[in-house]
């Protein structure tokens, strides 16, 4: 299989590499499910963020909240600056939810790391299951 060329689909985009015939790997499984329910939930300076069954509820400290299928997303984003807290944006796919923005202190950025991966695993299941 030398010189031949795989290509593999990954959030609607497909990859091309050579494979060596001496690296032969199984292709990557992902489960057709959604991620098994599990309960996140942090504090930060201004908010909480909660993830559960499939649900994300973000309230601030003004009293904005969201509280929506993790699959209503459009962007979760997570920026670190040197010297000032992170931010973490939420931006529903609907513009009829307002965005909201929470700061986030460097001790807290473990457990928002961890809300952040059960989002992103869910939105990659919920994408294996959606219709081409």
């Amino acid at each position: 299989m030398t010189g031949a060329i795989a290509t593999r689909r990954c959030a609607g985009w497909t990859y091309g590499t050579r494979m060596d015939s001496r690296v032969e790997l199984p292709p990557a499984g992902r489960p057709a499910q959604p991620p098994v329910a599990t309960r996140e939930r942090v504090e930060v300076l201004n908010g909480v963020v909660e993830v559960e069954d499939g649900r994300v509820t973000v309230s601030d400290a003004l009293g904005a909240s969201l509280d929506l299928p993790i699959s209503e997303m459009r962007r979760v984003q997570f920026d670190i600056e040197t010297d000032r807290p992170g931010t973490l944006a939420f931006v529903p796919s609907n513009s009829r939810y307002a965005p909201i923005v929470l700061a986030v202190a460097p001790v807290t950025y473990t457990a928002v790391a961890r809300v952040m991966v059960h989002i992103g695993a869910h939105l990659a299941s919920d994408e294996e299951t959606a219709p081409a």
